[in-house]
């Protein structure tokens, strides 16, 4: 795929993996990697960006795991009453 794109000249660039960023020398120079501790552990992330003087980001928070925020979602904003929703959960649709 790639020939295909230079033989054309169109610009391109790779995705990278997770494992790709974190070993990537440009992102370790610019220093874009925080650690982020969360119930006892340390968790290393790739930085807010952009980075911006005045107001520059901030990880507050980890991604929700699966599942977190179920309840919420369907009994209080949807209206499923509990007895479904735990239903869902036992036949593992949820």
């Amino acid at each position: 795929m790639e020939s295909i794109l230079e033989e054309a000249g169109l610009p391109f660039g790779r995705v990278k993996s997770l494992e790709d960023l974190f070993v990537d020398p440009h992102l370790k120079v610019r220093d874009r990697f925080i650690d982020y501790d969360y119930l006892g552990k340390t968790f290393p992330m790739i930085a807010p960006f952009p980075l911006l003087s005045k107001t520059p980001g901030s990880a507050r928070t980890l991604q929700p795991a699966v599942g977190q925020h179920n309840e919420e979602i369907y009994h209080q904003l949807l209206g499923l009453p509990l007895e479904k929703l735990d239903s869902l959960k036992t036949e593992g649709v949820i």
